[in-house]
């Protein structure tokens, strides 16, 4: 299956929005899809190809939101992309097409520390220096 099908399967079956535990949601890739520590890290590559546009778009509109009585951090904004992906491909295509929803959960703070967080368990030690080795050989 087509990787970039593969993740909004993935997101669909975490259900984040159910339960915003990012425990949950990577027992669920393991223990409930069966799916490996490569996939995982696989789907991990599409939810950044996907966070980077997401940011770019997100950015431009808090830069350009003069509201001097609020201010997002760069580490909220991650937070608040990365649950707008954690909602589902039809949120994210909502969201890229109208930003300006995203300000909305912002103020509201209607975001939750963080969907990324549920690929972590597809990293270890030694899955870290084995992933160091490959890039160090690559360089």
């Amino acid at each position: 299956m087509d990787k970039w099908l593969k993740f909004w399967e993935v997101v669909d079956a975490i259900d984040w929005r159910s339960h915003q535990d990012y425990n949950k949601g990577g027992a669920i890739m393991f223990n409930n899809l069966k799916l490996s520590k490569a996939e995982v890290r696989t789907l991990r590559g599409v939810k950044q190809a996907y966070f980077k546009p997401l940011w770019d778009k997100l950015l431009v509109m808090f830069n350009a939101d003069h509201d001097k009585d609020y201010h997002m951090s760069d580490d909220s904004l991650s937070d608040l992309c990365d649950e707008i992906i954690g909602r589902g491909w039809s949120y994210y295509k909502t969201v890229m097409e109208c930003p300006e929803i995203a300000i909305k959960m912002a103020r509201a703070n209607d975001y939750e520390e963080s969907f990324s967080y549920c690929f972590q368990g597809a990293y270890d030690d030694s899955d870290r220096d084995t992933d160091l080795a490959d890039l160090n050989s690559a360089n």
